[in-house]
């Protein structure tokens, strides 16, 4: 790789972390508070940037980094740097070291809630385009089509059956699951007509577990061959 390609590509990881500024709350604040007396106790840093944060934390248990660069008149890496990430934004697999004592550093991660304050960019904004006034005509087309992929060629004629039979049409107004779940009983009544004891069987359960609307399951009935009390 070519060098000015690198230099490039570590520009804009650098511009990325800069623009992706974190936002920390306080979950567990007893665990925060212990770790918080332990930093001070043994000044384990004296980053201003980092003393910075961590006492507003304890005040009031948020900082949106973004929000206090600009209310302290600071560029955005000054919180939101690798020496901040030690303590307050570390990855479950890193651990560093006091390089003065050999111990391991204070963590508040554990403690804290981090997202990013990080407006997203054009494309990734939701369209506010009005949505349309025009009424829906969808009730004079009928029921839509079912999905019939990974059916065979039997299913699939048996759906498209159910779609163009005046039963199924009249189920125009029902949610689209109940009306799906009446086209696929066309379906299986047309495949198992002659299987009486399969089809009450799918009666039952287009009742009890499926709650087709009464209509809809006299329809079945109907396309059962069966009276309708």
């Amino acid at each position: 790789m070519k060098k000015s390609r690198l230099k490039e590509i570590i520009r804009e990881e650098i511009q990325n972390v800069l623009s992706e500024m974190p936002v920390y709350n306080v979950t567990d604040k007893e665990g925060f508070n212990k770790a918080y007396k332990e930093f001070k106790d043994n000044e384990v840093s004296k980053s201003k940037s980092l003393n910075t944060i961590l006492d507003k934390l304890k005040d009031t248990g948020e900082v949106d980094t973004k929000e206090l660069a600009s209310q302290v008149g600071k560029d955005s890496a000054t919180f939101n740097n690798p020496e901040i990430r030690k303590f307050i934004n570390r990855k479950s697999d890193q651990t560093y070291t006091d390089k003065k004592t050999g111990e391991e550093l204070v963590d508040f991660t554990p403690y804290l809630d981090v997202k990013s304050s990080r407006k997203p960019k054009p494309e990734e904004e939701k369209s506010t385009t009005p949505k349309s006034t025009k009424k829906s005509t969808s009730s004079k087309r009928g029921p839509k089509p079912c999905k019939t992929s990974g059916m065979d060629a039997e299913d699939k004629e048996a759906i498209k059956a159910g779609e163009k039979d005046p039963i199924a049409k009249a189920a125009a107004s029902t949610p689209e699951e109940k009306k799906e779940k009446f086209n696929l009983g066309l379906k299986f009544i047309k495949k198992y007509k002659d299987d009486k004891p399969k089809i009450d069987a799918y009666l039952k359960k287009a009742k009890e577990e499926y709650k087709l609307s009464k209509s809809m399951l006299d329809d079945l009935k109907r396309a059962a061959g069966r009276d309708v009390g």
